[in-house]
């Protein structure tokens, strides 16, 4: 993927959208990471719902509120509605940043720890909206077919990604990270987000960057 000039553009591309939205040189791809392409196929029997394997990726630090890491997703096709795309819990990022302040969840950064069990554990207990949403029947977070009913996935497509739920005076609801070929989009590792089922009739493709910022020199130490 590197070696190809498609690539190239690619990567000037990010650069120019963050550059213009954060300021030259604020973030960069780290060449030592590998970019990962993402391709979801369509599922056999052509299902989708809201999904309940929701986590995050990085974890909040209560001293530095602001992401010190953000993904960029390339797309390389059409991600349609229910076409197996990432999902995100709009307004998790501040939401957590809150709970982060309030509650001491420790410091470690393992994927596993990443305040994600304790944050879904404060958000569940303070509203059933919520503990509907992370639901996890008999264990099975990645294998939720449970949820994929026709009644089931309305409802939860309603509740969830229409209705949308106010937490400390912060809406939030989930959405789904579509886009068309070319399309980069921006986003926040430390939310809460999930994988979900592929029920169009064409693989989700796309490149997934991690940007990460980069510490600006001032003018006097130059």
């Amino acid at each position: 993927l590197k070696l190809s000039g498609s690539y190239r553009v690619m990567l000037d591309s990010l650069y120019k959208v963050v550059d213009n939205s954060f300021g030259d040189g604020t973030w960069r791809f780290q060449v030592v990471k590998d970019p990962v392409i993402f391709v979801n196929c369509p599922n056999a029997t052509r299902s989708w719902t809201v999904p309940s394997a929701w986590h995050s990726d990085i974890p909040f630090k209560r001293l530095d509120p602001d992401p010190t890491v953000l993904y960029a997703f390339a797309f390389l096709d059409v991600v349609e509605p229910g076409g197996g795309a990432t999902m995100l819990l709009e307004g998790s990022s501040r939401r957590a940043q809150l709970a982060c302040d309030e509650e001491d969840w420790g410091v470690s950064t393992s994927v596993y720890d990443t305040r994600s069990l304790h944050f879904l554990e404060a958000l569940a207990g303070e509203n059933v909206w919520f503990k509907d949403l992370f639901k996890n029947e008999g264990g099975r977070s990645h294998d939720y077919r449970h949820l994929c009913s026709k009644p089931i996935a309305a409802d939860r497509f309603q509740r969830f990604m229409v209705d949308g739920v106010v937490s400390a005076d912060i809406p939030m609801r989930v959405v789904e990270l579509r886009g068309m070929p070319g399309d980069i989009v921006l986003w926040d590792p430390r939310c809460l987000h999930s994988p979900s089922e592929n029920g169009s009739e064409r693989p989700r493709s796309c490149v997934r960057f991690r940007l990460d910022r980069i510490a600006r020199t001032s003018r006097a130490e130059v």
